[in-house]
């Protein structure tokens, strides 16, 4: 998988079981990756995908539509094609992302 991601999508919500839902909803429609899904503190739960652009895109739409069956408001970002500093970015904030291994 590492060889073909091209994208990450970032999903943040403030319900961890919602969130086990809504991801495994996203895998069910699109072809991506789940490398990270935990709570972050403050009262926000944090997913992390990976996969190629259009792929990530759907998985992030099938969330936002599945949040609403939660009442969750949840917050969704694409990276396309990221580079460096994101990959940094993650380091500072602990967030572990393994493209040689998903969840």
């Amino acid at each position: 998988m590492a060889s073909q991601v091209r994208a990450i999508g970032i999903i943040e919500g403030s319900l961890l079981l919602p969130l086990i839902n809504i991801s495994n909803a996203m895998r069910k429609v699109a072809d991506v990756a789940l490398h990270h899904l935990q709570p972050i503190g403050g009262g926000i739960t944090l997913a992390v995908i990976s996969g190629e652009v259009g792929a990530v895109r759907v998985a992030l739409e099938t969330a936002d539509a599945a949040a609403v069956d939660y009442e969750d408001s949840i917050r969704t970002q694409v990276f396309a094609h990221p580079g460096p500093e994101v990959w940094e970015l993650f380091d500072n904030l602990g967030v572990s992302v393994d493209l040689a291994r998903s969840l």
